[in-house]
C-alpha cells in the first residue's frame, strides 16, 4: 500500500492538532483548578503562547508562497518571544502562588517582552529572504542586527528562569521537591527534543523535516508542569471526564478538518472545532468550580462538626458548673435559713420588733435564693437528662384547686381577682402526675400571672377535651409581643416586658415548666393579642382512661 504525500501532510497536521488540543485542555484544567494562583494563570498563558508558536511554526513549513512564508516566520519569532517570556515567569513563580517580582519590575519585564516581539516583526531582525528552494519555499533568510537582541532576550529568559527555579529547588524541603523534579524532567525532555530535532538534525545532518513538530516537542514540559501544578491529585471524576471528552471530540473534529476537501465543509469543521474547544473549556471551568464549592462545603461541614463538638463540650461543662455551683450554694443557704428561723421563733430570746422585721426580710430573700438555686439545679438535671420523676395516679382537679387556693391571698393583696372554673366531667378523673413537679408548674404559672398583671383579674379554667385536660390561665396583664412569644420557653430568654416589670427575671422558670409538662407527655404554650392586651397560658395533660 502506497501513501501519498498529501496523506503524510495530513498525518503531520493531525499530530500537531492533537497536541494543540491537549495543550488547550490541560491549560484550562490547571487554570480552573485554582484561578487565584499566579502559577496557574502564567501556565495557561504559556500554553496558549506555545499553541500560537506551534501553529505559526507549522504553517511556515507548509507555505510555499515565499512572501507569505516570510511574514509567517516573523510571526513565529515574535510569538517565540512571548513563549520564552511566559516560560521565564512560570519557572520564576512556581511553586508559589504569587509572582516574586515587584510591580515595577513586572511592568519593565512585560515592556521588554512587548518591545522584543514588535522588534521581531520588523526588518531589524529578519531583513529579507535569502535563497529559495526549487519548489519556491524559503531556504535561507538574511538576519538583521536585531537578531542579537532577540538572542540575548531568549538567553536571559531561559537561564534566568532556570536559575530562579533551581535556587528555589535547593531551598525547598526534601519531602516537597517531587513536583519540582517532575518539572525539571519535563524541561530536560522538551529541550533534548528541541535541540536534537530543531538544531542538531538541521545543522549537522541537513534534515529539517522535524522543525514543524514544535508542538510535539513542547508537550512533555506542559504535561509535566500540569502534573506538578495539580500536585498529583486525581481530578474529580466529572472534571476528568469532561476534560477527556473535550480533548477527544476536538481531536475527532480536527481529523475531519484535515481530510475535508470542500471549502464550505472545511469552514464548518473549523468553526465546529473552535466551538467544541471553547465550550469544552467553559464546561471544565463550570465542573471545576462545582468541585471547589463542594470541597469548600465539606471543609465548612468539618469545621462545623468541630465547632459543634466544642459547643457540646462547653455546654456539658456549663451544666456541670451550674450543678456544682448550685449544690454548693444550697447547703449554706439551708443553714442560714434554719438559723434565722430559730431567731425568729425566739429560740435565742425575744427580738426587738425592728430587728425581727429585718430578719424576716433576710429570711424571705434567703428563701427566694434557695428557690432560685433549686431551679438552676433543675435546669442542670434537665440538660443532663438526670431529672427524676415520681409519677402516681392522682385526681387532677383537687391538685389544681389547692394551688389556686394557695395563691388567692397573694392576688387579693395586690388587688387582683383570681377565679377558677372546673369541668364537672373531670370529677374523679385521674392522671399520671409527679405531684411535686406539677405543683412547681402550677405555682410558677400562677406566680408569673400575678406578677405581670398590674390590675384586673385572672381566670383559671380546667376543661376535659377528649382524653386530655386543658388548663387555661387567662389574665388582663401586660400581654406579649410576637417576638416574646417565640422565645418565651427558651432558657435565659425573658421578654422585654418581663425584664422591665421584673428585672430579676431570667427566663429559667418557664424553661423548667415546659420540661416538666413535656415529661408528663403534655403540651404548654402561650397566646396574646399583643402588648397591653393580656395573656393566656394553656397546658394540656393526658388523662387516664
Amino acid at each position: 500500500m502506497v501513501f501519498s504525500l498529501s496523506a503524510f501532510v495530513n498525518l503531520e497536521l493531525l499530530t500537531v492538532g492533537v497536541i494543540i488540543a491537549f495543550m488547550a485542555v490541560l491549560g484550562a484544567v490547571v487554570y480552573f483548578s485554582n484561578t487565584k494562583s499566579s502559577s496557574n494563570t502564567i501556565f495557561l498563558f504559556f500554553c496558549f503562547t506555545s499553541i500560537a508558536w506551534s501553529v505559526l511554526n507549522y504553517l511556515f513549513y507548509q507555505t510555499q508562497v515565499a512572501d507569505t512564508a516570510f511574514w509567517i516566520i516573523r510571526g513565529v519569532i515574535a510569538s517565540a518571544a512571548w513563549f520564552v517570556f511566559s516560560l521565564f515567569l512560570f519557572l520564576s513563580t512556581f511553586p508559589e502562588h504569587k509572582i516574586p517580582f515587584k510591580k515595577t519590575t513586572q511592568i519593565w519585564l512585560f515592556l521588554c517582552a512587548v518591545c522584543v516581539s514588535i522588534l521581531n516583526l520588523s526588518p531589524f531582525v529578519f531583513t529579507r529572504i535569502g535563497t529559495l528552494t526549487s519548489d519556491g519555499s524559503i531556504a535561507t533568510i538574511v538576519n538583521g542586527p536585531g537578531i542579537v537582541i532577540f538572542g540575548i532576550f531568549v538567553f536571559f529568559c531561559l537561564v534566568g528562569g532556570l536559575v530562579h527555579f533551581i535556587s528555589k529547588f535547593k531551598k525547598t524541603k526534601p519531602q516537597e521537591r517531587t513536583p519540582m523534579r517532575v518539572i525539571l524532567a519535563g524541561i530536560v525532555i522538551t529541550f533534548t527534543l528541541l535541540i536534537t530535532f530543531n538544531f542538531v538534525l538541521p545543522a549537522f545532518f541537513d534534515n529539517p523535516s522535524f522543525l514543524k513538530f514544535g508542538a510535539l516537542f513542547i508537550f512533555p514540559f506542559i504535561f509535566a508542569a500540569s502534573l506538578a501544578l495539580l500536585r498529583y491529585k486525581f481530578l474529580n471524576a466529572k472534571a476528568a471526564a469532561v476534560a477527556i471528552l473535550t480533548a477527544f471530540l476536538a481531536v475527532v473534529i480536527f481529523g475531519e478538518i484535515i481530510f475535508s476537501k470542500e471549502t464550505h465543509l472545511l469552514i464548518f469543521r473549523v468553526s465546529e472545532f473552535l466551538l467544541v474547544l471553547s465550550f469544552g473549556i467553559l464546561l471544565i471551568r463550570g465542573v471545576t468550580k462545582e468541585v471547589e464549592q463542594r470541597e469548600h462545603i465539606e471543609l465548612l461541614a468539618a469545621d462545623l462538626r468541630v465547632a459543634n463538638d466544642k459547643l457540646k463540650e462547653l455546654d456539658r461543662l456549663k451544666s456541670q458548673f451550674l450543678s456544682m455551683a448550685s449544690h454548693d450554694l444550697r447547703a449554706p443557704l439551708t443553714i442560714i435559713r434554719n438559723f434565722i428561723s430559730l431567731l425568729l421563733d425566739g429560740s435565742y430570746g425575744v427580738l426587738a420588733p425592728a430587728g425581727k422585721e429585718g430578719l424576716q426580710q433576710v429570711f424571705d430573700r434567703a428563701t427566694d435564693m434557695a428557690k432560685s438555686v433549686e431551679t438552676y439545679l433543675d435546669v442542670s438535671r434537665i440538660e443532663q437528662g438526670r431529672m427524676k420523676y415520681d409519677f402516681v395516679d392522682i385526681e387532677l382537679v383537687p391538685l389544681i384547686k389547692n394551688a389556686v387556693m394557695a395563691f388567692t391571698p397573694n392576688a387579693e393583696k395586690k388587688g387582683l381577682k383570681l377565679s377558677a372554673t372546673y369541668d364537672p366531667a373531670l370529677d374523679g378523673v385521674k392522671a399520671k402526675i409527679d405531684v411535686s413537679k406539677m405543683n412547681e408548674v402550677l405555682n410558677n404559672l400562677l406566680d408569673n400571672t400575678i406578677k405581670y398583671t398590674p390590675t384586673g383579674e385572672m381566670n383559671l379554667s380546667v376543661k376535659c377535651i377528649g382524653t386530655v385536660a386543658r388548663i387555661s390561665l387567662k389574665d388582663t396583664g401586660v400581654g406579649m409581643t410576637e417576638d416574646t412569644l417565640k422565645n418565651l420557653f427558651q432558657l435565659f430568654r425573658p421578654g422585654e416586658d418581663s425584664k422591665r416589670i421584673n428585672p430579676a427575671s431570667t427566663g429559667v422558670g418557664l424553661f423548667v415548666t415546659k420540661a416538666h409538662v413535656e415529661a408528663h407527655k403534655g403540651k404548654i404554650w402561650a397566646e396574646s393579642e399583643g402588648a397591653g392586651k393580656g395573656s393566656t397560658f394553656i397546658m394540656e395533660l393526658p388523662l387516664l382512661s
